[in-house]
């Protein structure tokens, strides 16, 4: 029988505080989930400012100053990442820190740029 992997989706249940969302990546290792996905985006690049889904994008965003801190943790529990990216701009800033996989969102299917690089 083949072996199920076990993805542990945060999305926005870090509700922007990267000390959750540290804990959220311990939680996931210590329940033995294979990988853990984010998602990564910059609201300037999907979302027009002073919008109110400008807002709720900016507060649930991962801010890419944490991205050292989230992969060094990542790396240190030997736990993969996947990487769910909504923007060039932010699968550029991704792609240094060699995420397991990518993954669009089904609202990019059409999103050719996103999905050839």
């Amino acid at each position: 029988m083949n072996k199920v992997n076990i993805v542990a989706e945060v999305a926005s249940a870090h509700n922007g505080d990267i000390n959750k969302l540290i804990k959220l990546i311990k939680i996931a290792k210590k329940a033995n989930c294979d990988f853990i996905q984010f998602q990564f985006y910059n609201s300037d690049e999907i979302s027009i400012r002073g919008t109110e889904d400008y807002k709720i994008n900016k507060k649930l965003e991962i801010n890419s100053k944490y991205y050292p801190k989230i992969f060094n943790v990542c790396k240190k529990l030997k736990f993969p990442f996947w990487a769910m990216v909504s923007d060039i701009f932010t699968a550029k800033k991704i792609n240094m820190y060699k995420p397991s996989m990518w993954r669009i969102h089904s609202s990019d299917i059409d999103n050719e740029e996103l999905i050839k690089y």
